[in-house]
């Protein structure tokens, strides 16, 4: 895991506003993984930050490749800081990550959400998945996870 920061030594936070003070990244997911399950498990892809002021937001993006084998499955995914799920990709009525009508239909996605932690202590950010209504659900490698720390 990179990890780039700004030092909070001395710094007037009132002129950093908007900006980007700390960025942490996995390594690029270097395996396809699969699951046949409806319950979510993590895919490996997670970062811990600390944020350096209450005020500061987190700005998760992933980039993936997903892929269901079977008519009418789909994928789900989902960010969780610590334990609390702070994005959901849900069913097909309201966001699902990825959805198909016929077997093998591969897709390309991004996820960018922002979260108000509201802490200063070390957080941990984790991507995972699960198969959603049917067959296997599949993350291929390459995929990437970050976060970014924006001054408040």
């Amino acid at each position: 895991m990179a990890i780039s920061k700004i030092k909070n030594e001395s710094i007037d936070r009132t002129d950093l506003t908007g900006s980007i003070l700390q960025v942490v990244h996995d390594d690029e997911l270097s395996a396809n993984i699969t699951t046949s399950g409806t319950t979510y498990i993590d895919t490996g892809m997670s970062v811990s930050i600390t944020p350096s002021s209450t005020s500061s937001k987190i700005l998760i993006l992933c980039s993936h490749t997903t892929l269901n084998d079977t008519d009418s499955g789909g994928i789900e995914l989902r960010v969780l800081r610590d334990s609390t799920d702070i994005w959901t990709g849900r069913g097909d009525s309201d966001g699902i990550v990825h959805w198909t009508t016929q077997e093998y239909g591969i897709q390309q996605g991004a996820i960018n959400t922002i979260d108000s932690p509201s802490s200063t202590s070390a957080i941990t950010y984790k991507l995972q998945y699960r198969k959603f209504n049917a067959g296997t659900a599949y993350l291929y490698q390459g995929a990437t996870f970050m976060a970014m720390e924006i001054a408040g």
